[in-house]
């Protein structure tokens, strides 16, 4: 009996993959399928959370050198160094929503979550600063004048989008924990289109340059970020989602900690990339170096 239940398979639906009398072939395209199933949810979703920064990228590159340093500058260096932390510090969440969700504790499962913002939310109001006194950074690490100043108004034409990372980095680990790619995957495709349309109105038809740019790269982040926070708070998580509830804040210090190690992970991972933006403004030709690495 205890034989029979390692054999079993982890994937729902999969019990015919698993059947003896089906040939390799049959059990390879049956678990293939409960892996795409899933995978494709996530695989969908990460490149259209990446594409609406891509194809804003690639309509700054119209406007002109200097517009599309700074965006590198900001994008490249500034908000996703902060991203990437929040980010680590959600993978937390990923990991106790499953652990939640294996156990049958499903009511965790939306505490969490909001622990999560509350953690999330008062380290970005900490680094929040960085985004005021962006200009003054960039100068003391050497950069242009011209291009200091104009990534620093940059920087503050993206606090929305700043605003956006506590829920845009928690809603998905959340839903994937359930098996809710597919969800994740949609919004995130719908800000993408989303973004691509309002970079063609405002970059290329009404020529509002660098501030047109980010007004559709921030409206393009809250889209999928409102979605799912209506999708899980309306109704579409009716067993993982109790209502917001005092609870989130009690055992909040035991989550600091590991989210903060789970963020001090993240940060080594994606230290490499963040040296070469920063150590450009030590170059002499600044501006095409920022230019080439955003291609990068």
């Amino acid at each position: 009996m205890e034989h029979n239940k390692l054999q079993s398979s982890l994937l729902q639906n999969a019990n015919d993959a698993c059947d003896s009398s089906v040939d390799l072939a049959g059990r390879f395209w049956a678990e293939s399928k409960c892996l795409w199933r899933i995978a494709a949810g996530v695989l969908g979703g990460a490149l259209a959370t990446m594409g609406s920064s891509v194809i804003t990228q690639a309509f700054v590159g119209h406007i002109g050198n200097l517009e599309l340093a700074a965006f590198s500058l900001v994008m490249g260096l500034l908000i996703p160094s902060i991203a990437v932390i929040l980010m680590g510090m959600a993978n937390a969440l990923e990991t106790l929503c499953a652990q939640a969700f294996g156990a049958k504790k499903h009511s965790m499962l939306g505490i969490y979550l909001q622990r999560s913002w509350i953690v999330i939310s008062g380290l970005a109001g900490l680094l929040f600063p960085i985004l005021i006194f962006a200009t003054p950074i960039f100068r003391f690490l050497g950069h242009p004048e011209d291009i200091a100043d104009l990534a620093g108004r940059a920087a503050r034409w993206c606090i929305p989008l700043y605003i956006s990372l506590p829920f845009s980095c928690t809603m998905g680990g959340y839903l994937s924990s359930q098996s809710k790619n597919m969800i994740v995957a949609g919004s995130a495709a719908v800000g993408t289109v989303t973004t691509s349309l309002l970079n063609w109105i405002l970059v290329l038809n009404s020529n509002m340059g660098l501030w047109g740019a980010f007004v559709s790269l921030n409206i393009g982040c809250w889209v999928p970020s409102i979605f799912s926070f209506l999708y899980v708070t309306r109704g579409g998580c009716p067993f993982t989602w109790p209502g917001f509830s005092m609870e989130a804040f009690g055992e909040l210090w035991p989550f600091l900690k590991l989210s903060a190690a789970s963020g001090a992970l993240s940060c080594l991972d994606f230290l490499y990339y963040r040296i070469l933006v920063l150590m450009t403004g030590q170059v002499k030709d600044t501006e095409i170096m920022l230019d080439s690495l955003s291609i990068w």
